[in-house]
């Protein structure tokens, strides 16, 4: 029978369950986060190496039959609490019926596949929102991993969580301190090539060739790539603007670049047809 957490008013359990969904040194430590979208529950539960600890519901609530199948599920500790508590903790304007708390990973460069051979790196992102739809673009254009080095916005952050629509279960996402850590993934893919972006760039993007082997380089949304990561670079990219704009979005630029890496590819498979 699965363990139930009865909270009736803000006490430890709630402050537990607030942490996770407040704090970020607090949500480290505890080592679980909270994810609160159907998608996003549905892809933890299905996705291989993802542990789920508990599941947070209001006591008042009659609940779906999707939420009372979760709640089966063995392993589960159930945290039952009123709708009021609910809604303080829950990020939507209309609260979710339940909130999963899923225990954090600490993946590798050695967790990376070889797939397609094109792996994101994010430098020092700092919006949460950001890195979340950076991810998701990351997913849906078929990168084999993401890498962010330096200190970036909180991979587990609430909006971060939510703005991968998921997809933070289904992508490898390795975090680390410095372009140093990197050495690793050199050694094991030689052929990479290094591509960082920049307003600067030498080259326009659709220059660059990317059917090869790709290391796509993201920089920060204020001062985009650091020094360390332009002299890691082979070469160095800019997207193309002609409005007044003298910059884009970041989740905006890599969904452009990634794009373009697999436009290119499909250009050089052999064609197929209807």
């Amino acid at each position: 029978m699965a363990e139930k957490i009865e909270i009736y008013s803000r006490n430890d359990a709630f402050q537990l369950l607030e942490a996770a969904m407040r704090n970020r040194n607090k949500r480290r430590r505890q080592g679980f986060f909270v994810v609160e979208s159907v998608k996003g529950i549905n892809l933890a539960l299905s996705t291989p190496g993802w542990k789920v600890r508990g599941a947070v519901y209001a006591r008042e609530r009659p609940l779906s039959l999707w939420a009372q199948d979760i709640l089966r599920r063995p392993g589960l500790t159930h945290y039952v609490l009123p709708e009021a508590l609910l809604s303080e903790l829950s990020d939507r304007e209309e609260t979710s019926e339940l909130l999963l708390l899923v225990n954090m990973r600490d993946l590798t460069l050695s967790d990376i596949p070889r797939k397609s051979g094109l792996i994101l790196l994010t430098d020092r992102t700092q919006n949460p929102g950001n890195l979340g739809s950076i991810l998701r673009s990351a997913d849906a254009m078929g990168a084999d991993a993401l890498v962010m080095v330096g200190h970036s916005a909180d991979l587990y952050d609430p909006a971060c969580v939510r703005a991968t629509i998921g997809t933070i279960f289904t992508l490898p996402v390795v975090q680390l301190g410095g372009m140093g850590d990197l050495m690793p993934l050199r050694q094991r893919f030689p052929d990479l090539r290094y591509v960082g972006t920049s307003a600067h760039g030498t080259v326009a993007l659709d220059e660059v060739d990317l059917r090869r082997p790709t290391l796509l380089m993201l920089g920060n949304e204020t001062v985009g790539l650091s020094r360390a990561c332009k002299e890691a670079c082979d070469v160095l990219a800019r997207i193309p603007i002609f409005g007044a704009a003298s910059s884009l979005n970041l989740a905006c630029a890599a969904s452009i670049c990634l794009y373009e890496a697999q436009r290119q590819r499909l250009l050089a498979a052999p064609a197929g047809g209807i």
